[in-house]
């Protein structure tokens, strides 16, 4: 296989940033085919030692790719929580889906553990979602390379220099969200960016992904057994009564109720609410062409039992560096209440060459979270528990 046109095109802007500074961030939207393009980068860049940190569904991803372009260079190919254990000395970094490393206040063990090994080389980060929520999210991606050019102590003196006070109050105190940043930043980060498109990929707006809402109607004991939960903080399941003391809980415990299944403890119930499962089989059937995805892990259990043929997945760990584009029905069950999860989800249906319409399918109930949890992170936005308790006080 060759590499595209506009991979090449990417690879070579690539080349010259990591040349001229040691850092580079390919905002690539997703399906575009970042993962040829870093090979290709590698292999221009003369790099004789390249560590690629991708997440663990996504190593296979990785070693088809360069196999497809041939092995140009020495490439150790491992998931983040590896890093830790690496000793060699790598001349180029590449830091896939390089949003897992975002945050604000105090640095992750992981952003300790590869900054640790990375040691002198050039980095180069990918991501179809990099800067989501906060651009100050950068602070913690940028800072495990080197060559960074936000190098600061920590990141509150980051803060300092590129955020803006952002406050809410809180148990009767005041507290930075570390939310907002200064324009400059931006103007910072621009020189090391090198963007990829759909359209100079090629993919046309037909094949763009697409999403269609199903609501299903639940049973008036299932929206009963929802109404007590929020009203009570207490139900009787599977023969117990069992407590749901915070609104975690209880956002968690209705959303995985909706698809007829509760985790309580370390066991699964499976409740007797089908509606869910039998709306999924009336409109999809169950065939090896079908993809599942599911958060809770009962939901993920309950599938199992009602479809023999279909593929399941979670749409958390299987959200990012997967191809789902084979299949011809891609189907949410239930979805994480994050805005930047929502957009790596959806695009797994969608490949360069692709012919035919993308559509992934959404299930939401009339009673209830998911209806809402897909119309906060749909517009990219988190469902948080502000958002929750504001549903529930209607």
């Amino acid at each position: 296989m060759s590499y595209l046109p506009h991979q090449v095109k990417a690879a070579s802007e690539t080349v010259q940033v990591l040349q001229q500074h040691g850092i580079a961030y390919i905002f690539g939207e997703p399906r575009v085919g970042k993962t040829r393009t870093a090979i290709k980068t590698a292999k221009d860049l003369g790099a004789k030692n390249v560590l690629v940190l991708t997440p663990k569904a996504a190593i296979s991803g990785w070693e088809k790719e360069n196999k497809a372009v041939g092995e140009p260079v020495r490439i150790t190919i491992t998931n983040y929580e590896q890093s830790k254990k690496l000793r060699a000395e790598y001349d180029l970094v590449v830091i896939d889906e390089a949003h897992r490393l975002g945050k604000v206040g105090k640095p992750t063990q992981r952003v300790k553990d590869i900054r640790a090994i990375t040691g002198v080389a050039r980095c180069l980060y990918l991501s179809g979602t990099p800067i989501i929520e906060s651009p100050l999210s950068i602070y913690y991606q940028w800072i495990v390379c080197r060559h960074t050019p936000l190098n600061f102590k920590n990141f509150y003196d980051f803060f300092r220099r590129y955020g803006e006070p952002s406050m809410i109050r809180l148990h009767g105190r005041w507290v930075e969200q570390y939310k907002k940043s200064k324009p400059e930043l931006a103007e910072v980060i621009e020189p090391y960016i090198v963007r990829m498109t759909q359209t100079e990929a090629g993919i046309p707006d037909s094949v763009q992904a697409r999403d269609r809402l199903h609501v299903v109607s639940l049973n008036r004991e299932t929206q009963e057994l929802i109404k007590t939960i929020q009203k009570d903080h207490l139900a009787s399941i599977g023969g117990e009564v069992v407590a749901f003391d915070s609104d975690i809980k209880e956002r968690m415990a209705v959303h995985q109720i909706e698809s007829g299944a509760l985790r309580v403890d370390n066991q699964i119930i499976e409740l007797p609410n089908n509606e869910v499962m039998e709306y999924l089989l009336r409109t999809f059937g169950d065939a090896p062409d079908i993809a599942l995805m599911a958060h809770f892990h009962s939901t993920r259990q309950k599938l199992k039992r009602f479809f023999k043929y279909a593929h399941i997945y979670s749409s958390t760990a299987h959200a990012e560096g997967m191809d789902l584009s084979h299949y011809k029905h891609f189907v949410i069950v239930n979805a994480d209440y994050s805005g930047a999860k929502f957009v790596q989800r959806r695009e797994r249906l969608v490949r360069v060459d692709k012919t035919g319409e993308s559509v992934v399918h959404h299930i939401v109930t009339n009673a209830g979270v998911s209806s809402l949890v897909y119309d906060m992170t749909s517009k990219k936005r988190d469902f948080n528990i502000k958002c929750y308790r504001e549903l529930k006080n209607g």
